[in-house]
This record gives C-alpha cells, structure tokens and sequence, in this order.
C-alpha cells in the first residue's frame, strides 16, 4: 500500500502574492474545533522558509490551490465539500493544536474498544513500503476498507476476508491503531477457537512447526476457515461452536495453534479441541505452508 505523503509545494512568492487575505478569525474555522487554530504556527515551505498559519491558509484559497473559491466561517463544513477541499484541508491539519481539521473523522470504531482507537499514531513497515503512515490516512486510503463507516458503531459481521484481515491483521495488529490491546472490531472472529474465548490472542504471531506459517492468530483463524483445502473449512470461531467429531486433522491443527500462544499461555488445554473426541481423519491434509498460500489469496485475491 502506498501513501501519499503530504507536500506542501507552494513558494514565497505565492505566498506573498495571495490575492486573498483572511483574517485569523475567519482562518480558524480550518479546524474541528475552532479555538485550537493557531494562526502563528509556522511551518517550512519545500524552498526551506518558514511561513505561519495564516500565510499558509490564504496561500490555499489563492488561484489554482485546493481552497481557491472557499468561504471559511461558522457556517463551513468540510464533510459537505468535494474531495479536493477536503484534502486541502487535512493538509492543514498542523494548524489545529490537536490535529484535528474540520474534515477530521474519527474512526473509532476500527477497535474492539473505541477508547483505544489512535488516530494520529504511525507505521512504517514492509506492509506500507517502508512509508510512514498515520492511521487515520490508512482507514481512509486503504481500497479494501476506505468505504466502511468506522465513525459508528460498526460489525464485522459478513466482511469480506479482505476487509477483516485489513482491520484487525494489518490496522489492529500489525500498525497498533488500536493501542498495545491490538484488538479490532474483528477479533471476536476467532475467539472461540479457544476454549475461553476471553483468551484469544488475535495480533500474537508464531511461527508454525512445519515452518510453513509465520503469523498471527487472527490470521490463521481466518485461513483454517476460509480455505477449502483446510480441514476446518467451514467452521464458524466467531460464535460458540464445538470442536467435538471435528477431522482429526482439524484438531491437531487447533491444538499446535493453542500450543503456540493463540489461547493465552494455557497451551493446548485452552484450545477448544483439547480433551474432545474427533472424527475420522480428513481427506485434507493441508500444512501451514499451504495456509500461508491461501492467506496470500485472500489478501490478493
């Protein structure tokens, strides 16, 4: 995925020549929260010079910028205004002394908690290649869930493997949007794996024993699920669900994935396979590299 960085292009003589001249008081409605605009920040331009504020708001509004024809004051609001205006405006979210622009959203409800939800913590990794993107620009540049409603109580319920997997596999567990509890509106998809289900462990990674898999919990829940190769496709860990007359070879596979951590440090008594009788031996005899396999394919499909 990648993320466009913001760059402020304009120049000193754009600045100076800005045929519109706002006020402070007009300047300050660029923000959510209008008392947190600070009209004497000042931010470099790409030549090196500093200008404040309130330079680089008129600079916007002037010919040819993103808020050229744009009326701030009391009445503004940035959610009814195209897509160009509103990146303007995220652009000059620095002015505002909580980050928060007038086209802030907040996506709380990404996490399990929305309490948890950081919006303006960042990540750069292998997943984002290697640019620095903050969580709110992920929510709302990521093609697999930027359409999803996070600003309200939302449900996992019936989302695509993708959209699940960039929830909780990449903005929960990989990215820590959701703080060090790593938990997302998702997570409950693989709880009950487990025989408590409160001890799920959905961003804990191991690495399988066969060396094929080198992941999360939340992921090879997903998987094991989703995959027809696997012998527990079909089976539901997001709801209470029974490992009894299960494949034996869906079995060991929950119990080496309880053993490995995703059930908490009970081991595989914590898995909900542990002490349940099995049915016969699948016809499935999927390792953990044909798993890694078929998450690729759920990503990429």
């Amino acid at each position: 995925m990648k993320h466009a960085s913001i760059c402020f292009a304009l120049t000193l003589a754009l600045l100076v020549s800005a045929v519109h001249a706002n006020s402070s008081d007009e300047n300050k409605y660029i923000c959510l929260d209008p008392t947190k605009y600070d009209a004497a920040k000042t931010k470099a331009d790409q030549d090196g010079k500093k200008h404040t504020c309130d330079q680089w708001v008129d600079a916007f509004q002037s010919p040819d910028n993103g808020l050229n024809g744009i009326t701030l004051n009391s009445g503004f609001d940035a959610t009814s205004q195209t897509t160009a205006v509103r990146n303007a405006i995220k652009q000059l979210s620095f002015c505002c002394s909580d980050g928060k622009s007038a086209a802030f959203k907040n996506h709380a409800y990404l996490c399990q908690d929305p309490k948890d939800w950081l919006p303006f913590h960042t990540y750069s990794g292998k997943e984002t290649n290697g640019a620095t993107i903050q969580c709110t620009d992920f929510v709302e540049q990521d093609k697999a869930i930027q359409a999803e409603d996070f600003t309200t109580s939302w449900s996992c319920d019936g989302k695509s493997s993708a959209i699940q997997l960039q929830v909780q596999g990449l903005g929960a567990a990989v990215m820590g949007c959701c703080g060090s509890a790593k938990k997302s509106a998702c997570t409950s998809n693989g709880m009950h794996m487990c025989q408590d289900p409160t001890t799920f462990l959905p961003a804990h990674t191991f690495q399988s024993d066969d060396g094929g898999f080198d992941g999360d919990c939340y992921t090879v829940a997903k998987v094991l699920t989703k995959d027809a190769d696997s012998a527990c496709y079909g089976s539901d860990f997001s709801k209470n669900w029974s490992c009894a007359h299960k494949p034996a070879d869906c079995h060991s596979r929950l119990l080496e994935i309880a053993r490995k951590g995703c059930c908490g440090t009970a081991g595989e008594t914590g898995s909900a396979c542990h002490g349940q009788p099995f049915g016969a031996a699948s016809h499935k005899h999927a390792g953990f590299l044909a798993l890694a396999m078929a998450f690729m394919t759920l990503i990429h499909p």
